[in-house]
């Protein structure tokens, strides 16, 4: 379950988190209307990216290679690397806020379990989200 553990005891694991929410995040990219072009590029990135420290190290090669698509099919579908990323990480967050709804429908909750709720899922929502792409949007 995505939201099932206390801030006041430990700190889940973050791997687990990870894994959890890429799954979830796979899910809804692949049942969007990208395209299969795209949502194959985006879940080669997502997937290489939760493997490496950093999304800069990601090639162009190895996601076309994941996705099953050439570099020329990439570039024909995102003008520059840069695009793909900014594109993948908006692309995250509205997938992430779709499953807090999917998670949300249908729930009765206090305001204080509501809260609770609220900020563990996306506490682990953050957790996918490879730390230098919200530096390199911010700074």
């Amino acid at each position: 379950m995505l939201a099932s553990f206390e801030f006041d005891r430990n700190l889940p694991d973050a791997n687990l988190l990870q894994r959890t929410w890429l799954c979830e995040i796979e899910r809804v990219i692949s049942s969007s209307n990208l395209g299969g072009k795209k949502a194959f590029f985006f879940i080669a990135g997502l997937r290489l990216a939760s493997r490496h420290e950093a999304v800069r190290n990601l090639s162009v090669s190895a996601i076309s290679s994941l996705s099953g698509y050439s570099r020329a099919t990439f570039f024909r579908t995102f003008t520059k690397h840069h695009d793909f990323l900014l594109e993948g990480y908006s692309l995250t967050c509205k997938s992430s806020v779709l499953v807090y709804q999917e998670q949300l429908r249908g729930r009765r909750m206090s305001l204080a379990e509501f809260v609770k709720f609220t900020s563990s899922i996306f506490y682990g929502a953050n957790m996918c989200i490879p730390s230098d792409i919200v530096c390199d949007l911010w700074m």
